[in-house]
C-alpha cells in the first residue's frame, strides 16, 4: 500500500510543482478588459494589448516607484519560489524514498513535511497578493487560481506521503 500512496504522492506534488511555476511565470494574476483593450498583470510584468499591439513592462525597481508596492512583490515572489523549490524537494525525496533508500522509510514524513511547507509559502503570496498588490478595478485570472490549486495539491501531497508512511508495515 505504501508504493501505491507514494507513486501518488510523487503525482500529486508533481501537479502541484506544474502549478506553482505556471502560477510564478505567467502574466495572468489580474486581468482587465475594457473595449478593445486587454492589461493583464503577474509577478514579474504587465502587458497591455490594444488593437493587436501588445507591450509588455517589466515590474522591476525601474518601473515600480512605490517601495511599500516593490517590498510586496518581491515578498509574493520570493514565497512563490520558494514554494516552487520546496515541491521540486518533496519530488526528489520522495523519489529517493521510493527506488534509491528504500530502508530509509521516514523520508515519507520529510517529504510530506516539504509539500506542506511548500502549500504554506504558495499560500503566503496569494495572501500577500490579494492583501497588497491587488488591484480592485482588475479581476483575478489564470495564475492566481494556479498558485490556489498549487498550494492546494501540494498539501495533499504532504497529507498523501505521510499517509504512506503511516500505512508501511515494516
Amino acid at each position: 500500500m505504501a508504493n501505491i500512496l507514494g507513486f501518488v504522492g510523487i503525482a500529486v506534488s508533481g501537479f502541484a510543482l506544474l502549478f506553482a511555476i505556471l502560477a510564478a511565470a505567467l502574466t495572468l494574476w489580474e486581468s482587465l478588459e475594457v473595449g478593445s483593450s486587454k492589461t493583464t498583470t503577474g509577478l514579474w510584468e504587465t502587458c497591455t494589448e490594444l488593437s493587436g499591439n501588445k507591450v509588455c513592462i517589466d515590474l522591476n525597481s525601474d518601473n515600480v516607484q512605490d517601495d511599500d508596492t516593490l517590498r510586496d512583490l518581491r515578498a509574493v515572489r520570493a514565497t512563490v519560489i520558494l514554494g516552487v523549490i520546496l515541491s521540486a524537494a518533496a519530488i526528489v525525496t520522495g523519489i529517493l524514498v521510493m527506488f534509491v533508500m528504500k530502508d530509509t522509510k521516514i523520508l515519507f514524513f520529510v517529504a510530506g513535511g516539504l509539500d506542506i511547507a511548500a502549500g504554506l509559502f504558495l499560500m503566503v503570496g496569494m495572501a500577500v497578493f490579494v492583501d497588497k498588490l491587488e488591484n480592485d478595478l482588475m479581476d483575478y485570472d489564470a495564475a492566481f487560481a494556479m498558485d490556489i490549486v498549487a498550494w492546494i495539491a501540494a498539501w495533499a501531497g504532504g497529507g498523501i506521503f505521510c499517509a504512506a508512511k503511516m500505512m508501511d508495515k515494516e
